[in-house]
């Protein structure tokens, strides 16, 4: 029921209904738990517009938790220390017309939902996202300990994110003179690999593989090979292997030393 409002952004143009001029308009709000004030005013535009507010329920003439209702279109309701919920606000009066409304809410700096960390497939798009309490917000990510440029709002969007987006992502808040900073989100981005096979010295297959940019990442331990002489689609029994991986010009080099004599073999690479 009524109009959805969020604190901080006004509502602009606002007119009563000219066929029913006694019709009341009804906003609806949210406040946190915590909050210490709320402030509800209307200012500008011409006529007579009077404003109530209630929690839990649309106010009445009689029956509302605050009321203003002088002469013309500036009204004010303050409420202290509000209980945390929905508040209902009305707007009536007779022919008013361009009247804005404002919600405030000051509450202490916290953050409620701290961003996640995320494994991402390369050249997706990932999105982190933070909400916190607080009046005059203002948000900055970071990478690591470097601020991220333009990214100051709620979210933090990465584009076709790439193995250079893998590290630690937080935001820094503020609110008037508080600041708090977020807890660290992971990203870690997997990248589909090149693969090609040759024969060892020994005679074993041994397996090369890199990201398509043609570089290799750094981080071993999170490669995995898969090895299986029967490929029968998904029902197939893979064999696993997690070592024996080292760097050779610019590829890991898989050496599958137990292939030695085998005519063929399947080979997949998990990331994890």
């Amino acid at each position: 029921m009524g109009n959805g409002m969020i604190a901080g952004i006004p509502l602009t143009g606002q007119a009563s209904d000219p066929t029913s001029p006694s019709q009341r308009i009804y906003y609806n709000l949210t406040v946190p738990a915590g909050a210490t004030r709320l402030v509800v005013t209307t200012s500008g535009g011409t006529g007579d517009a009077d404003l109530r507010v209630k929690r839990g329920a649309v106010p009445q003439l009689f029956v509302n938790d605050g009321a203003s209702a002088t002469a013309g279109n500036s009204e004010s309701i303050t409420i202290n220390n509000p209980v945390a919920g929905e508040w209902f606000i009305s707007l009536s009066g007779s022919s008013y017309v361009g009247v804005t409304v404002l919600a405030t809410i000051t509450a202490p700096l916290a953050i409620t939902t701290h961003p996640q960390s995320q494994v991402a497939i390369a050249t997706s798009n990932v999105t982190f996202t933070v909400a916190a309490s607080g009046s005059g917000l203002t948000y900055q990510w970071r990478k690591g300990v470097v601020n991220i440029g333009g990214a100051t709002s709620a979210t933090l969007t990465l584009n076709t994110v790439t193995r250079a987006d893998n590290g630690l992502y937080s935001v820094f808040v503020t609110s008037g003179g508080s600041s708090t900073t977020s807890s660290d989100a992971t990203l870690r981005v997997i990248v589909p690999q090149q693969l090609t096979t040759q024969r060892g010295g020994g005679g074993q297959f041994q397996l090369l593989f890199t990201d398509p940019d043609n570089t290799a990442a750094t981080d071993l331990t999170r490669f995995e090979v898969h090895h299986t002489t029967n490929f029968i689609g998904a029902s197939t029994v893979w064999v696993t292997n997690s070592g024996n991986f080292t760097l050779s010009n610019g590829k890991i080099l898989f050496d599958d030393t137990g292939s030695t004599g085998v005519a063929r073999r399947f080979y997949r690479v998990i990331e994890r």
